[in-house]
């Protein structure tokens, strides 16, 4: 598959890759040595075809996995797409129909040539217009796409149809102004979502049909009960930490409970479902008392002074309850619902530092520890020891989690060393 790099020569390649004699081949590639095949495995689609197809607009490598699963996780047979382009051939790739509306003749042209005639249909429609479908439609779809036309504005009537055909909708490009408002006003009522996945999808299941594949889970009242609060759009080390604190707790035989600060991401909702048992409510919905509850902040730092936090905080209830300031401070300690909390976590002294600075009540009840991870695969290396020392600094989001001192810190070490040669230190940014 093609992902526009910056560079017209550079090409990442993933599933259904194959070289000419049929084996696999490398993710990464010489453009020229690599064949996509579209038609039975008997023609082949260049580099050269992925380029004259491939736009700004095309989806990327991590869409089209996201995408793929979620074809699979439904068992889809028939998908209904709005936007002809790369995406038409990979659904072809999978599934048994694909019905593909384009608004430009020369988009068809350009994709018809290298599809599957045994698969694809095309028809040109009129997107200003609502969308009419042809009699030789079929009446439902398991899947539909809406990837045009282009200019967010256009694809109200390409929103409301998907919404009307299919079960499972995907919205691409849905960050946007016009996308959210097409979704807002077809999609929100009779579907679940939106979930992220992909480099900019949304993912609409009708609600039938997931109560029925994902059936909620229920709380046993015998045993107490864990609620974290946090963000859930992204798959960093937050969410990754969040998710493994759930995961122990549910092993303590606790019942767990999330409450997402906004959209759920892709990554995040797999993560719960390898958790398992796992009540997803909407943030704000809580009731009642519960026993232990995690509020870990993340990037969430920044709005605390906002209704959305301060109309549902001062509500909230635990036996115990700790915030997690795991990024940066923000308003905490200033905005009065964060104030109060029986204990503080922080992942650096110096930003444990600053908090007590604002609010100094909190000395007693701070502690400072490393983000929950699984070691294993960690201590399962065995490092060669020969050679020399190499002192690693980790940099992904500014200083914002090391000390303001680390590379002086890392070139005193450097200096005072007798045998210079045998000391080197890395800057790794990310």
């Amino acid at each position: 598959m093609y992902r526009d790099t910056g560079d017209p020569a550079g090409y990442s390649i993933g599933e259904p890759i194959y070289d000419e004699t049929g084996g696999s081949i490398p993710n990464v590639v010489d453009p020229g040595d690599v064949r996509l095949f579209v038609k039975d495995g008997s023609e082949a689609l260049s580099c050269d075809d992925l380029d004259l197809i491939n736009g700004a607009g095309a989806i990327t490598d991590k869409d089209w996995i996201h995408m793929k699963a979620l074809l699979e996780k439904y068992k889809t047979k028939t998908v209904l797409e709005f936007g002809a382009g790369l995406s038409t051939l990979l659904f072809g790739s999978v599934v048994d129909e694909v019905h593909t509306f384009e608004s430009q003749p020369g988009w068809i042209k350009k994709i018809k040539d290298l599809a599957d005639e045994k698969k694809h249909t095309f028809y040109t429609w009129d997107p200003t217009k609502e969308f009419n479908p042809p009699s030789v439609l079929p009446k439902r779809f398991d899947f539909a796409f809406v990837d045009g036309p282009s200019g967010g504005q256009n694809r109200e009537w390409s929103t409301k149809a998907a919404a009307e055909l299919a079960d499972v909708v995907i919205v691409h490009d849905a960050g946007r102004e016009w996308e959210r408002k097409w979704q807002a006003k077809y999609l929100e009522a009779g579907f679940e979502g939106p979930g992220k996945g992909g480099h900019r999808c949304h993912l609409w299941v009708r609600k039938e049909l997931d109560e029925k594949l994902n059936p909620k889970p229920v709380a046993d009242p015998g045993k107490p009960t864990f609620r974290m609060l946090t963000t859930t759009r992204g798959w960093g080390g937050s969410e990754r930490s969040s998710c493994q604190i759930m995961d122990m707790f549910k092993a303590q035989g606790y019942n767990i409970e999330l409450y997402p600060t906004g959209v759920m991401c892709g990554e995040f909702a797999t993560a719960v479902e390898r958790i398992g048992g796992v009540l997803v409510k909407k943030w704000g919905s809580w009731e009642g008392e519960c026993d232990l509850a995690m509020f870990y902040a993340s990037d969430t730092i920044f709005n605390y002074n906002k209704d959305m936090y301060t109309e549902a905080m001062p509500r909230f209830q635990a036996k115990r309850k700790t915030l997690m300031l795991n990024y940066r401070i923000g308003s905490a300690g200033r905005t009065e619902w964060t104030k109060g909390w029986d204990s503080y976590g922080f992942l650096s002294s110096a930003l444990r530092d600053t908090f007590l600075k604002i609010y100094p009540d909190a000395a007693d009840i701070c502690f400072v520890q490393p983000p929950p991870t699984d070691l294993t695969d960690f201590f399962n290396i065995e490092p060669n020891y020969d050679g020399n020392l190499r002192i690693m600094c980790l940099n992904s989001q500014g200083d914002a989690k090391h000390r303001k001192d680390i590379y002086a810190m890392m070139k005193k070490i450097w200096q005072s060393n007798d045998k210079a040669n045998s000391i080197s230190c890395h800057h790794l940014h990310f």
